[in-house]
C-alpha cells in the first residue's frame, strides 16, 4: 500500500466516522449525556479529517504527479488532470480550514476541545489566505484547460475569504447556543460538501472532479440543506428553545448557560 492510499484511507475513515456522528449528534435530544459523547466523537473525528485534508492538500500541490501516481500516465491530457487536481485539492484544503474554523466557534461554548484564541485567530487568516490563493485558481483555470469549472474555486474561494475575514480576531460574540450550534453544523457541512465533490460521484454517472459540470448538484444540495437546517435551528433559539436542562443537569452537560455571550479566550 502506498502513502497516498494509507492517508486517503485514513481521510475517508475518519470523516465517515465524522459524518455518521455529526448527523446522529444533530438528530438527537440536545444536552444529554448521548449528545455530548456523541459530539466529543464528532470532534475529534472532525480534526482527523481536517488533519488529513490539509496533509493531502498540500502533497497535491507540491508534488501533483507523485499525488496521482501511476494513474497519471494513463491519462490522455494529462496536464489538464494535474490542474483539475489541483483545483479541487486547493477546494479540500479551504473546506478542511473552513470546518476547523467551524469546530473551533463549536467547540469555544463547552468544555472540551476548547482552542486559545490565538490559534483561532491563526485559522481565520490562514482561511483567508487560502480563499484568495483559490480564487486567484479558480480565474486562472478559466484561462486554461478546465474553463468554466474554475467558477467553482472562485466560489469555494470566495466564501472562505468572507468566513476567515470575519473571524479574525477570534471572538464570537453571538449567543453561546447559537455560536454552538453555528460551528457544529457548520463544520458538518463542511464535511458532507467534500464528500459530495469527492466520494459522491463514485456512485453516480457524473463526477465533479472528472470535470462533469453537472456534479456542482450534490454540493449545492448539501450547501441549502446545511443553511437551512442552521436557520431552523437559530429560529428555534430565538422562539426561546433551549436544550433539555434537566438532562443536562443530571448528565453533566458541557453546555454553557444559552443566554450569556460567547467570553473572549
Amino acid at each position: 500500500m502506498s502513502l497516498h492510499e494509507i492517508l486517503l484511507l485514513a481521510h475517508i475513515s475518519v470523516g465517515t466516522v465524522a459524518l455518521v456522528s455529526g448527523v446522529v449528534a444533530a438528530s438527537i435530544r440536545k444536552g444529554g449525556r448521548t449528545h455530548r459523547q456523541v459530539g466529543r466523537i464528532f470532534v475529534m473525528a472532525g480534526w482527523g479529517v481536517v488533519v488529513t485534508a490539509l496533509m493531502s492538500t498540500a502533497w497535491a500541490l507540491f508534488g501533483v504527479d507523485s499525488f496521482i501516481g501511476d494513474d497519471l500516465a494513463s491519462e490522455s491530457d494529462p496536464d489538464r488532470v494535474r490542474a483539475l487536481v489541483r483545483l479541487f485539492v486547493g477546494v479540500l484544503g479551504a473546506l478542511g480550514l473552513l470546518a476547523a474554523g467551524d469546530l473551533a466557534v463549536g467547540t469555544s461554548t463547552v468544555r472540551f476541545g476548547v482552542l486559545p484564541r490565538i490559534v483561532r485567530q491563526i485559522l481565520a487568516w490562514a482561511t483567508a489566505a487560502a480563499g484568495v490563493l483559490l480564487v486567484a485558481a479558480g480565474v486562472w483555470a478559466l484561462t486554461g484547460v478546465i474553463g468554466p469549472l474554475g467558477w467553482f474555486g472562485v466560489g469555494v474561494g470566495a466564501i472562505a475569504i468572507g468566513e476567515g475575514w470575519g473571524a479574525r480576531d477570534g471572538v464570537t460574540t453571538v449567543r453561546t447556543l447559537e455560536a454552538h450550534i453555528r460551528g457544529m453544523l457548520g463544520a458538518l457541512t463542511a464535511f458532507a460538501a467534500a464528500f459530495s465533490i469527492f466520494g459522491f460521484g463514485r456512485f453516480v454517472s457524473f463526477d465533479l472532479v472528472e470535470g462533469d459540470p453537472l456534479g456542482i448538484i450534490p454540493v449545492a444540495v448539501v450547501a441549502v440543506v446545511g443553511w437551512a437546517l442552521t436557520r431552523w435551528w437559530i429560529g428555534r433559539i430565538d422562539d426561546g428553545w433551549t436544550p433539555d436542562a434537566a438532562a443536562s443537569d443530571a448528565d453533566g452537560s458541557d453546555h454553557a448557560p444559552p443566554a450569556t455571550q460567547m467570553p473572549e479566550r
